[in-house]
């Protein structure tokens, strides 16, 4: 099992719902136990790490959104791959 990988999560900034990339971090049974403060960044200096990360957003795309509520996730009945299809 992975112990992190990038999810996309919805939050509620100022009453309007945007959505973030972050790198979530995982237990040994599963269980989300935290994620990075801030979003991911799309600035390299390399091409090996650009593509690591591309990797990792094209992954999160195909996971179930993730939303915090009272200091738990909860992953949504919502997922990118089907926004996408949508539009």
């Amino acid at each position: 099992m992975k112990l992190f990988d990038n999810r996309i999560i919805k939050k509620d900034i100022y009453g309007e719902k945007h959505y973030e990339i972050h790198e979530v971090y995982y237990d040994e049974n599963g269980k989300i136990i935290a994620y990075t403060e801030y979003p991911l960044r799309l600035i390299f200096d390399n091409k090996e790490d650009l593509n690591d990360i591309l990797m990792g957003i094209f992954e999160a795309v195909d996971k179930p959104i993730l939303e915090q509520k009272d200091n738990e996730f909860i992953e949504t009945d919502e997922n990118w791959k089907d926004f996408l299809e949508e539009n």
